[in-house]
């Protein structure tokens, strides 16, 4: 296995994992535009809308299936793209870690948007006109 071209695929692997992970709050902390008063209830409801759009895990079983799909395909294209034969296992190895944080990546980004959109429709459900 050749860990020269390894490692700088798990670095970056690494940081695209973290990088999620710092991201875990994200959409549920959105603030939407209403077209109207924002006092004491646009407060209390908005509160009340972020704590029901936490209930959407970032990593739920859609992200997971994701990260599987994108580890199986970058495991299949690292392999291949070896040319002499000597480091399939560990391109192949190398392709299924980044190929599993994109996927991972592209399911949380999507949970991400749901939690926008929680919130969203939570706060038109309670009365808001909400624009954006």
């Amino acid at each position: 296995m050749n860990f020269g071209t390894l490692f700088p695929r798990l670095s970056v692997t690494a940081v695209l994992v973290v990088s999620l992970t710092a991201c875990g709050q994200t959409g549920s902390n959105y603030r939407p535009i209403v077209d109207g008063p924002m006092g004491y209830t646009y407060e209390k409801d908005l509160g009340d809308c972020k704590a029901l759009a936490e209930q959407r895990r970032l990593f739920n079983d859609e992200t997971k299936m994701a990260a599987l799909a994108g580890a199986a395909i970058g495991g299949v294209l690292g392999a291949v793209e070896d040319d002499d034969g000597k480091n399939a296992a560990g391109n192949a190895v190398a392709g299924a870690l980044a190929g599993g944080a994109i996927g991972a990546g592209g399911g949380a980004l999507n949970a991400h948007g749901e939690r926008k959109q929680i919130v969203m429709n939570c706060m038109r459900g309670r009365g808001h006109r909400v624009v954006g």
